[in-house]
């Protein structure tokens, strides 16, 4: 009698911490639900799927500094075709979110640099592509050389 009293209590007190846990979720969800609804602006942009990885950085990093800017309410990023996400976010005022789009919002460019010219790109282990980093805020740079036939970008 005492090996089901306790069987029926563990399970009981097993059921109460799972009920709990579950009561635990629908708080936060109703609280970020509560966040979005109060959200009186917003703005969307899309990003091609190879720089959605830069958007949220290494570990949400950069999702969570945006998120922690002061009147952003929410920032979602949603997949809208196999080669682009859209990012939207959620806020108080239209400087939140200029603010939040300014650590998240990340453009691709390709420069051609004429065959003749690589080498000195090179030189002193790539010094020049440092260079254009530091001065530009570039956060990855791909030297690839062009095949015979393809048009450069």
């Amino acid at each position: 009698a005492v090996e089901k009293g306790k069987l029926a209590s563990d399970t009981h007190l097993s059921r109460l911490a799972a009920r709990k846990s579950h009561d635990d979720r629908k708080l936060v969800a109703a609280a970020e639900l509560e966040k979005v609804a109060a959200a009186t602006h917003s703005a969307s942009f899309s990003v091609p799927s190879e720089l959605t990885g830069f958007v949220i950085g290494k570990a949400g990093k950069n999702i969570n500094l945006a998120k922690n800017v002061p009147g952003i309410r929410q920032i979602f990023v949603s997949e809208t075709t196999p080669t682009t996400n859209e990012v939207q976010i959620l806020g108080d005022s239209d400087e939140a979110i200029a603010k939040a789009r300014e650590i998240l919002e990340y453009c691709q460019d390709h420069l051609p640099i004429p065959e003749s010219s690589v080498h000195m790109w090179k030189e002193n282990q790539f010094q020049k592509v440092r260079d254009v980093v530091s001065k530009t805020g570039a956060t990855k740079i791909f030297i690839q050389k062009l095949e015979q036939n393809q048009p450069a970008l």
